[in-house]
C-alpha cells in the first residue's frame, strides 16, 4: 500500500496517493519500533505530497514530529533517525534554511558512516548533499573535503553502483571548475564522468558532462522531458 503510494505520488496521481499513503500510515500508526518502518516511509511520502500542495507548514510539522518519534523509538544512532535527519534537512533545503539544513544532514552522515559504513549509497548521497550544502554556505574547504571523501568512497564501491561514482565526480569538478580553478583536476574527473554516461546515454546528466567540457550537441526531445520532470521532483 505504502509504495504503491510512493508510485502514485512519483506519477503526479496525488489523490490516489493520499488515499494509499493516509491508510498506510493509520496502520503503522501504533507507536512501536516493529511498525516505525512503515510509519516513517508513509510520512515521508504525505510530507512531499503536503509540499506539492504547498502546504509547507504542515509539512514542516509532520518532518519534525517525525525525527521526534524515531528518536524516542529506535534512538539517536539508528539509521531510520538519519532517514528522518534527511528528510527535514530536505525540507530546509527546499525552503532556503541551508543553515537549519546543514546540521541535520551532517549528523545523518556520521550516523550513516558509522551504522551502514563508507561504502553505502545512503553515506555518499548525505555526503554529496552536505557538500552542496557548504558550497552554498561559501566553505570551500569543507564542501571540498566532504564530496573528495565522497569520490575515494565511490571509486572503492565502483562495482556496487557506478551512478554513484560518477554523481560524485561530477559534483566535486563542478565545485573545482567554478570555485577553485583547478582545472586539470576539474576536467579529469569530468572525463571519468563522462566515460560512465557514454555506457547509459539515457541518463541526462551525461549531457551536462558534455557541455562542461565543451562539447556541443542538441539536446534530445526526451532529455529535456526528463529535465522538466527532474525539477518538480520532491
Amino acid at each position: 500500500m505504502i509504495s504503491l503510494g510512493i508510485l502514485s505520488l512519483r506519477t503526479g496521481k496525488l489523490g490516489q496517493a493520499e488515499t494509499l499513503l493516509t491508510n498506510g500510515l493509520k496502520t503503522g500508526s501504533h507507536a512501536s519500533k516493529e511498525r516505525h518502518t512503515d510509519r516513517l516511509i508513509a510520512t515521508i511520502g504525505i510530507g512531499a505530497l503536503y509540499l506539492r500542495q504547498g502546504k509547507k507548514a504542515e509539512a514542516e510539522e509532520l518532518f519534525i514530529k517525525l525525527l521526534e518519534d524515531s528518536r524516542r523509538l529506535v534512538g539517536e544512532d539508528h539509521i531510520e533517525t538519519a532517514t528522518a535527519m534527511i528528510a527535514l534537512g530536505a525540507f530546509y533545503e527546499k525552503e532556503g534554511k541551508d543553515e537549519q539544513a546543514e546540521p541535520l544532514v551532517a549528523k545523518a552522515v556520521e550516523i550513516s558512516s558509522r551504522v551502514l559504513g563508507d561504502e553505502h549509497l545512503d553515506t555518499l548521497t548525505g555526503l554529496r548533499r552536505l557538500g552542496m550544502l557548504y558550497v552554498r554556505h561559501g566553505k570551500v574547504e569543507q564542501a571540498e573535503s566532504a564530496l573528495l571523501k565522497a569520490v575515494e568512497i565511490s571509486r572503492r564501491a565502483l562495482v556496487k553502483d557506478e551512478s554513484a561514482h560518477a554523481s560524485a565526480e561530477w559534483t566535486l569538478a563542478g565545485l573545482w571548475l567554478y570555485q577553485r580553478r583547478k582545472y586539470a583536476d576539474a576536467e579529469q574527473l569530468l572525463r571519468e564522468a563522462a566515460n560512465y554516461y557514454e555506457k547509459h546515454p539515457d541518463d541526462w546528466q551525461g549531457y551536462s558532462v558534455r557541455g562542461a567540457l565543451g562539447e556541443s550537441f542538441d539536446w534530445p526531445t526526451e532529455v529535456r522531458r526528463s529535465r522538466a520532470l527532474a525539477a518538480v521532483w520532491f
